[in-house]
């Protein structure tokens, strides 16, 4: 079973997907794999996001992701550039991981907020994309916790796909209280994977 978890910054979808993993499902980070990618760029991105974001982005030890964050985080126009760019590969790879789960059936949960940018991976019916909702109050407190100043709190949630975007592609929708997580999956999750695997 392929569980793709999906929902803004703060959401808690790391959250779930760790109670998966104790489950027995690998996890396939999406902002690890995209985080890899950036320092290991082919050359064809490399060169699209030094065409876009100039000789910053790259330094002689290189990807600069602050030069790059501050950047594109709060600017919806080349946020969505950067986006054509590096999304196409990041999905391509997430996919390679997909079918060698599928082909040696393991169980996954795919953790990422760009999922809706993914037609294959939102097209794929062994896929089961899930949507998290949680308050912005809530959202901005855990990204406090994580070290983030207001400022950059802003700007990441202003370039935020819009819960329209998570809720279009979701086969389920699922508001998160932290506090009650392992409720959460006793009482929801379990009889939801249950009905998944039918």
């Amino acid at each position: 079973m392929i569980i793709a978890i999906t929902g803004p910054t703060g959401c808690g979808k790391s959250t779930l997907s760790r109670e998966f993993v104790k489950r027995g499902f690998r996890w396939i980070d999406c902002d690890l794999i995209g985080r890899a990618l950036m320092i290991e760029a082919p050359e064809d991105m490399y060169d699209g996001l030094w065409g876009l974001l100039g000789d910053g982005c790259y330094t002689s030890v290189g990807y600069n992701q602050s030069y790059v964050r501050e950047r594109v985080f709060g600017n919806k126009v080349l946020l969505d550039k950067f986006n054509a760019i590096v999304q196409p590969e990041i999905e391509s790879r997430v996919m390679g991981l997909i079918k060698a789960c599928k082909e040696y059936q393991m169980d996954a949960v795919i953790d990422g907020a760009l999922i809706p940018l993914w037609s294959n991976i939102c097209k794929d019916r062994d896929v089961h994309i899930i949507s998290l909702y949680v308050p912005v109050e809530v959202r901005k407190e855990r990204l406090r916790a994580k070290g983030l100043d207001e400022e950059r709190i802003e700007k990441r949630m202003a370039s935020e796909l819009s819960s329209e975007s998570y809720s279009d592609i979701a086969e389920y929708d699922l508001e998160m209280e932290m506090g009650w997580i392992k409720y959460l999956f006793g009482w929801v999750m379990v009889p939801l994977v249950r009905n998944m695997r039918k």
